[in-house]
This record gives structure tokens, sequence and C-alpha cells, in this order.
């Protein structure tokens, strides 16, 4: 059921579906073998499924997660669009860090190491180019695996250093990075319920999950007051006492303290996915509507949105779960397509107020 509950979690979270209208069709799913237009400047040809990816500190490269596919942790360079896979580092080299990780019952099994899947991705920089990657990781355990990435070669080296593994049924989907070394993490819907059944509770907006932070002093708590449909792409402000949610299932971005004060929303008009602080202060949430992909800025303290992207559904690619900006262009990951959707960024218009809802 663990494998099956995962595969929801990203399936529904693809599914651009109105809440007012009877089940419409999905954006298409990939044939197995999905052809690559090489030459095509708008796609970036892959084999796994980039869910989340987001910027590495300080370097050209791209991080992006491998949710379907041939699976491991990619970098992507933001000039060449190279794409490289990043070596599991296992056995003796591999230090679990228990003072920061204390319950962490140790790495995960070396057979999975090639061919290891990840969800929601998170980075917290650190000095000498040397940075936390956070990914959310499904199957062998429900768990957030923490990786120390060193960024001092030309091409970055990836290493395990530890995890926290989720306690119930909670079932993960994004995660962020907090000042005191914990993270703020989304259950979209929890593990083990009947597929049909957690379906149409998303599609209709009802609650399915919260807001939880850990820390190493602490552990697990939940967010009071955070309850949302298919709480899914998540952020927090620099002092960590504000976070950022998206909610898949009310099309909307959901803004409240830490400690679950000040609660409001914005509703954007599509089912929200990812959510990433952009190159100005902005949030960049991505996502799917009828028929296509859309990728938005919202200003955290207004919350007024600035369309940056929008996308049919057409092969190579459809139903963008992640929204990057990389100068003048915005790239799209997919939950399911391998390939990376390449958009020109729609000039700079004036920002539109939302209606407020919650």
């Amino acid at each position: 059921m663990r494998k099956i509950a995962h595969m929801l979690s990203a399936g529904v979270a693809a599914l651009g579906l109105s809440n007012a209208a009877p089940a419409a069709e999905a954006p298409p799913l990939p044939p197995q073998h999905v052809a690559c237009p090489a030459d095509d400047p708008s796609i970036i040809c892959g084999d796994s499924a980039a869910e989340d990816m987001l910027p590495l500190p300080g370097t050209n490269w791209v991080v992006a997660s491998a949710y379907m596919g041939a699976g491991g942790i990619r970098l992507i360079d933001r000039t060449s669009r190279r794409t490289i896979k990043l070596p599991f580092r296992a056995g003796p080299d591999d230090a679990l860090d228990r003072e920061a990780y204390p319950t962490c019952p140790g790495p995960l099994p070396a057979t999975v190491h090639d061919k290891l899947l990840t969800h929601g991705l998170a980075v917290a920089e650190s000095r000498g180019g040397i940075h936390t990657l956070y990914a959310v990781h499904h199957d062998t355990r429900e768990s957030i695996e923490i990786f120390r990435i060193d960024t001092g070669k030309a091409e970055p080296s990836l290493t395990w250093i530890g995890c926290v593994v989720v306690p119930g049924k909670i079932g993960l989907n994004s995660v962020a990075p907090l000042p005191d070394g914990g993270f703020v993490t989304t259950n979209f819907l929890p593990r083990g319920g009947a597929l049909e059944t957690d379906f149409a509770t998303l599609t209709a907006g009802k609650d399915t999950g919260e807001l939880w932070t850990w820390d190493r002093r602490n552990g697990w708590a939940e967010i009071p007051g955070s309850k949302g449909s298919g709480l899914n792409g998540v952020e927090a402000s620099a002092d960590g006492k504000t976070i950022y949610a998206a909610s898949w299932g009310r099309q909307s971005l959901i803004r409240i303290g830490r400690d679950g004060s000040n609660r409001t929303s914005v509703s954007l008009g599509f089912r929200v996915d990812n959510v990433h602080w952009g190159q100005d202060g902005k949030l960049i949430a991505a996502g799917q509507t009828e028929g296509g992909s859309k990728v938005v800025a919202v200003d955290p303290q207004t919350l007024t949105v600035t369309v940056l992207a929008e996308r049919a559904d057409t092969p190579p690619f459809a139903s963008a779960s992640v929204g990057l900006q990389n100068g003048d262009e915005i790239w799209l990951g997919s939950y399911g397509w391998p390939n990376i959707a390449v958009a020109k960024a729609a000039p700079a218009g004036s920002p539109k107020p939302q209606n407020k809802v919650d």
C-alpha cells in the first residue's frame, strides 16, 4: 500500500480537474518511450521525471528529483543544459550525523541507491560550498533523506548524512528547511487510504492533511490550524516564522505563521503543486490547469499574482509540477513526463490581486 499511496500522491497532483465538474480527463500520461526532439530548444530531454527542481546555490547547476524512470538525483547545467546523475555515495565513506538526526535508523538499502526515487527537494545553503539537500523519499520508508552536496569541484558530489522517518500514516510531498536546522513538510494525503475515496476528497477540495515541523530537540509537531486539501509545495520565510504552502485541492496558496497564527490564502485558479523562492524574492508556484500547465509569481507580502508562463499539454511534455526561473526562461518539470519544458517568461505586466479565501 505504501507504493500505491505515494503513486496516488503523484498522480492526483498532476490532474488539473475542476471542482465544479465531474471527473474530467486527466492530462495525457507519457507513452512507455517518449520521443524527445534533441534539436528542439524548448525541450530538455531526460530519462526520469523532474517532479521538483531548484538552483544549487553558488553554482551554475540546477538540482532535480527523479520521481519515475531511471531514478537518482540529477544536476542540470543552466547554460549548456547538460544533465548528470549524482552517484549515491554509500558504505564506509557515509557518516550518519547522529547528533543532527538522532532517530535515523541508518542508510537506505544499497539496492535502491542507483535507482533512488525522490519527490520534493529543498536546499539549505551553507558556507564553503557545502550545502544540505533534503529529499522526500517513499517506498522503502516514508522519510526525509538528507545529503551533503559539495560544490567545490567541477561536478558536485553527493553524500548521504541522515534521515527523518515520519510517524503514523503521513504521506509526504514537499519539504523546506528552517533556520534552526529543522524543516517543515506537507502531509498531502495519509498513506493506506482507498484510492477512489481519497481522490474524490482531494478533487472536492476537502481537508486531507496538515503542515508538520521537525527538529532534533522537539521531534515532530503539527502546525495548529494548518489543515488543507492536498497540501503540496512548501516554503518558509528566512526567519522561519511564516510558512507558505500550496493547496492542490483548493487551487490556492496558504500563508500561515509557524505558530498557526494569521492564516490567509490566495486563490490561484489552478492545481498548485511545487512552490519555491524565485530570484526576485517572490514565490514561484507551478501546477496544472485544464489541459495545460501554469507558472506564476506571488508576492509574499501582498499576495498579488503575476503570470510567468503557460503551456498546453502536448508531447513531449505535460502536467507541470514545478517552475524554475533561469534568466528570461521558465523551466517546467513534471511528475511523470521524463523531459523538461523551456518557456520564455511572459513580458512583465501588472500583478493582479486575487480574491482571498479561508
